[in-house]
C-alpha cells in the first residue's frame, strides 16, 4: 500500500479508493512477487478492486532501491491475476470476459496479440 501511496501517478486516483486500508474494507489484495523480468529477481504486482472497477499495477526493482511501475492495467469487473512463464496474465470479467497477457520488453510489460501462437486462450 506504501508502494501505491507513494507512486505520483497513482496516489490521487486512488486516495478515496485506500482510506480504508489496513482493513476490512480495504480494496488492494495481498501482493504477489512473481519474476516477470526473467533476471530471478520478484517484482510487485499489486490488485486494487472498487466498485465496479479493478487496477492492476507492476513495479520492478530499479538500481539501488528504488522501483519503478512498468504497468497499470485498468478494467471493470472483477479480475484475477497470474503468470504463464514469465508473462502476466490478467482476466476481467465484468460484463464479458477479457484475457490480456503482458510479457517483458526490457523497459516495461506489453501486451502479448492474442492471435500469437503463445498467447493464452479460454478454454
Amino acid at each position: 500500500m506504501a508502494l501505491l501511496r507513494a507512486d505520483p501517478d497513482v496516489a490521487g486516483q486512488l486516495e478515496k479508493s485506500l482510506r480504508d486500508c489496513p482493513g476490512s474494507s480495504c480494496p488492494l489484495r495481498p501482493p504477489a512477487y512473481p519474476d516477470l523480468t526473467g533476471d530471478g529477481r520478484p517484482a510487485v504486482v499489486l490488485v486494487v478492486e472498487g466498485h465496479g472497477f479493478a487496477e492492476v499495477y507492476v513495479y520492478v526493482a530499479t538500481s539501488g532501491n528504488s522501483v519503478r511501475q512498468v504497468l497499470q492495467h485498468s478494467t471493470t469487473g472483477v479480475v484475477d491475476a497470474g503468470t504463464i512463464d514469465h508473462d502476466l496474465v490478467i482476466k476481467s470479467s465484468g460484463n464479458h470476459e477479457e484475457i490480456t497477457r503482458y510479457h517483458w520488453n526490457g523497459k516495461l510489460m506489453v501486451p502479448v496479440p492474442l492471435d500469437s501462437p503463445s498467447a493464452v486462450r479460454t478454454p
